[in-house]
């Protein structure tokens, strides 16, 4: 709280616009902060990627192996990335395709692994974006990669999607 006499208040207001508008942050100190931000949002991914990759690593991909080599699933090459929305809760929002896997049914196994891994964890609120939601970018592997949390890129929306620019 800042408590401000009658009489000081008109600067008062004229410098604390100025600190904030024209706040300076040495790098040494925004850096310290990102770390902050980037360990919030790995302790976050803990969870899920550990639901996920019962289902993906543990579950799918093991059964993969029973498949013929030739068989669509089996391209050690394949990975596609999914988009991944949780709201303020932790519920699933919507899962989408980013980057498909040209195999359609690997895609939708990864789909089907993230929307019954669900619900998480609710997210830090450092992480959340102004329609408090949390926007998740997600690799899923055929390969030895599988899903792990270095494949996972999250994303804070400046606006709400739809909302006008400024």
């Amino acid at each position: 709280a800042l408590f401000v006499e009658a009489r000081y208040l008109k600067e008062a207001l004229a410098r604390l616009a100025d600190i904030l508008q024209h706040a300076v942050f040495p790098p040494e100190e925004f850096e310290k902060e990102r770390a902050v931000v980037i360990s919030e949002i790995q302790m976050n991914l803990d969870d899920p990627d550990r639901r996920i990759h019962q289902l993906w690593g543990f579950g799918f991909i093991e059964d993969l192996d029973r498949l013929p080599a030739t068989d669509g699933f089996n391209d050690m090459s394949r990975w596609s990335k999914l988009e991944i929305v949780l709201t303020r809760q932790g519920t699933v929002d919507m899962v989408g395709i980013v980057k498909p896997s040209g195999y359609l049914p690997f895609d939708v196994a990864a789909m089907d692994a993230v929307l019954s891994a669900g619900p998480f964890g609710a997210p830090p609120a450092v992480i959340l974006s102004p329609n408090g939601k949390v926007y998740l970018h997600w690799r899923f592997h055929r390969n030895h990669m599988q899903c792990g949390t270095f494949g996972v890129d999250a994303f804070i929306l400046d606006r709400a999607p739809g909302a006008p620019a400024d």
